[in-house]
């Protein structure tokens, strides 16, 4: 179990209002038990309140708002001057399953992928910064971005992996609690 960070009350109170705008991703099958809730000893309330608050001088924020594109989720990374934030789409914008909810596992998963992904603020506000001293060709910063992408996909898949040998049966989110952990 991950120990939370100096600021955890921030980040929890972050996933506590995650939770109430996005209300598929508080509660779960569960078996025999029917539904239950995600709670505040959940390994997975945990981890992702502790994304939220490690942040020494800055803050990341969750945005209610869907993603402006139809992306499933999307962030902006906080700087010194400027707060960071994830959002995650709660309907599919298009396709046959336009306007169904997305399912638990899928919010937790987009939720995962997007705290990861702006998490790697530092190295994206570094390609930004070397855009803007143009030491940096338009290839090279398409290709880095890709690869920064690329990497919060990786550790998003390996989340679910308890050491990822090779394998191993993958753990699904809603297995991310206490009972599953």
């Amino acid at each position: 179990m991950t120990i939370p960070g100096k600021n955890y009350s921030f980040g929890s109170t972050q996933v506590k209002k995650m939770l109430e705008d996005r209300i598929q991703m508080a509660a779960y099958p569960a078996g025999e038990e029917g539904m239950r809730m995600v709670t505040e000893s959940d390994a997975i309330f945990i981890w992702l309140a502790n994304q939220f608050s490690d942040w020494p001088d800055c803050m990341i924020l969750w945005n209610p708002d869907p993603p402006v594109d139809p992306a499933m989720g999307d962030d902006v990374s906080p700087t010194k001057t400027s707060i960071g934030f994830i959002r995650i789409r709660e309907v599919y914008p298009d396709g046959s399953e336009r306007g169904n909810y997305l399912s638990f596992e899928e919010l937790w998963h987009i939720a995962v992928y997007e705290s990861i992904s702006v998490n790697m603020a530092k190295p994206r506000n570094d390609l930004f910064q070397q855009v803007q001293a143009r030491t940096i060709t338009r290839s090279d910063f398409i290709l880095a971005s890709a690869h920064l992408e690329f990497e919060a996909s990786l550790n998003t898949k390996e989340f679910t992996t308890p050491c990822g040998c090779p394998g191993q049966k993958r753990r699904t989110l809603n297995q991310m609690t206490t009972s599953g952990s």
